[in-house]
């Protein structure tokens, strides 16, 4: 068993001490405060809504009455380096029986309707793709969904697709907005990057994204 030498601890109670007189609090405190102060933000505000539009299958992972399935994450921006204000829409897969239907529509306008009430920014790539071996029964999809997926980027009718999630998104209120290149899988995708900004996202963020946006 690991135990501290007196200089380790020496050490720890000046980190404290440091803490201390700058914060007027512990360490433990501090991260108490900044965690409760961090609940108050868009993002956990929206994981909390969005539990209303979908069932949960776990953290991110989403199914709507299991005619779609949806993942959301946090986006990897820098200007939301501590993850309050923007998630991403990592991906919306409609079952191939309810192609047609209208069901990408309704679950993005769920999603864009949690965040016009969370404040919340919501980030999409059109990266078109289908899931290999994607079991029949309901549990097994299920299960599949959040442990064993694997993709398959679409090849045939590519561009003719991504297009079309394009013009979804940009019909739901998204705007083409420039992002590093170093945060996409496929250079194709480079110039299919949406954000839908809230009006009631924090403003700083709102303007450093604004400044991104592709005419």
């Amino acid at each position: 068993m690991f135990e501290p030498t007196p200089h380790i601890m020496d050490k720890v109670r000046l980190y404290e001490k440091l803490i201390e007189a700058f914060f007027g609090c512990t360490p433990w405190e501090l991260k108490r405060r900044k965690h409760e102060a961090w609940l108050k933000t868009p993002v956990p505000k929206f994981f909390s809504a969005i539990q209303k539009q979908f069932e949960q299958l776990k953290d991110g992972h989403f199914t709507m009455g299991d005619k779609a399935y949806i993942e959301i994450d946090v986006t990897g921006l820098s200007e939301d380096r501590n993850h309050e204000n923007a998630l991403l829409f990592r991906s919306l897969y409609v079952i191939s029986d309810h192609r047609g239907e209208g069901v990408a529509a309704e679950a993005i306008k769920r999603v864009t309707e949690t965040s016009d009430t969370t404040g919340c920014s919501i980030m999409a790539v059109c990266r078109p793709y289908e899931l290999e071996d994607l079991p029949a029964g309901i549990e097994e999809r299920r299960k599949f969904w959040i442990e064993d997926r694997s993709y398959i980027t679409l090849e045939e009718n590519f561009e003719e697709e991504q297009n079309r999630m394009a013009a979804r998104f940009e019909r739901a209120g998204f705007k083409k907005v420039s992002i590093p290149e170093s945060l996409f899988e496929d250079s194709r995708c480079t110039d299919y990057c949406f954000i839908y900004l809230p009006e009631n996202s924090p403003s700083r963020f709102r303007e450093q994204m604004e400044e991104r946006l592709v005419a």
